[in-house]
């Protein structure tokens, strides 16, 4: 465990590509890390105890606690780092705040069902993919309404078979993930869109886009990766 000031980090999954991060202080103030490596920085929104990929290599990693102090003004109240060093595909096998699925959750479980008997991981892609392209729509009334950034909502597109491209996405990484094919949920720009889609390690395939598939999009997209969970 490392712990300085209010920020408390649970190292103990380095080796997994994920670190489990917690603020001790009790406030009602906005919070936020920003984890940095090489220069790169992410940043999140934290709530709680959450769960955070080391989604930008091996290597050493340094993460900042801020509360909002004033307007959009905030003050470090934590700093620690780490170094992680871990197999390529690790951050992409497991649940985080991006990617947040239990094995109780209903989409994880459908998952298990239909890769039952499925030896192989291209044959259970195969099944969840069409799955996903076969039963579920894309929400235009989300899209059109919600303003600014928001987590992806695994539950609520799996119960109502709809989602915007971002709940698709983190359902369709969830699915594959649970069943222990690795793949990123990956945000970035879909010819020039802002868009959300999955990059399995399955060999054959670079990209599987729900979004797309689902509205039978036929036009070749140029995919321009920003960041990945």
């Amino acid at each position: 465990m490392l712990i300085n000031k209010y920020l408390q980090i649970d190292n103990s999954h380095l080796k997994d590509g994920y670190f489990i991060v917690r603020c001790t202080k009790k406030t009602i103030k906005k919070i936020k890390i920003f984890v940095q490596k090489s220069g790169n920085i992410l940043h999140y929104n934290i709530n709680g105890t959450e769960t955070i990929p080391c989604n930008m290599g091996t290597g050493k990693y340094t993460v900042t606690l801020y509360e909002n102090t004033k307007a959009s003004r905030f003050t470090a109240i934590g700093q620690v780092s780490f170094t992680a060093d871990f197999y390529y595909w690790a951050p992409f096998s497991h649940p985080n705040q991006y990617v947040n699925y239990t094995e109780d959750s209903p989409c994880v479980r459908k998952a298990a069902e239909l890769c039952q008997g499925l030896e192989y991981n291209f044959e259970k892609y195969a099944a969840i993919c069409k799955y996903i392209d076969s039963h579920f729509v894309f929400d235009y009334i989300k899209s059109a309404t919600t303003k600014g950034f928001v987590l992806p909502d695994i539950d609520a597109c799996f119960k109502k078979k709809m989602g915007v491209c971002q709940d698709l996405a983190a359902m369709a990484a969830a699915m594959l993930r649970s069943q222990g094919v690795e793949c990123a949920f990956v945000i970035g720009y879909a010819n020039k869109k802002y868009h959300a889609w999955v990059e399995p390690s399955v060999a054959f395939e670079l990209v599987y886009d729900p979004t797309n598939n689902i509205q039978h999009n036929k036009k070749k997209i140029t995919y321009v990766k920003e960041r990945e969970y």
